[in-house]
C-alpha cells in the first residue's frame, strides 16, 4: 500500500469505528447489515483495507448515513491529522 493509502485508509477506518460505535453496533453486527465478514470489518477499522466504492456505499447504507456524509466525516479526519 502505498503512504497516501495509507493515510486515507486510516482516516477511513477511524470514521468507520466512530460511526459504528455510535450506533451501538458491533464489528459483527455491521458485518450483517453490510454483509461483509467481522474481520474484513476490523481490518478496516484498523486502516490495512482500502475500501472499494461498493464498500463505502454498502457499509453508509449499512450504518443508515448518506455516503456523501460518510465521506466528509474521512475528510474532516484527514483534514485534522494532516
Amino acid at each position: 500500500m502505498m503512504e497516501k493509502e495509507k493515510i486515507v485508509a486510516r482516516a477511513f477506518g477511524k470514521v468507520l469505528r466512530a460511526q459504528r460505535v455510535s450506533a451501538d453496533l458491533t464489528q459483527g453486527a455491521l458485518g450483517i447489515r453490510a454483509r461483509l465478514g467481522r474481520r474484513y470489518i476490523s481490518n478496516l477499522e484498523m486502516g490495512r483495507h482500502v475500501p472499494s466504492m461498493v464498500t463505502v456505499v454498502t457499509l453508509a447504507m449499512a450504518l443508515e448515513m448518506r455516503v456523501e456524509a460518510l465521506m466528509v466525516l474521512v475528510e474532516d479526519e484527514l483534514k485534522n491529522n494532516s
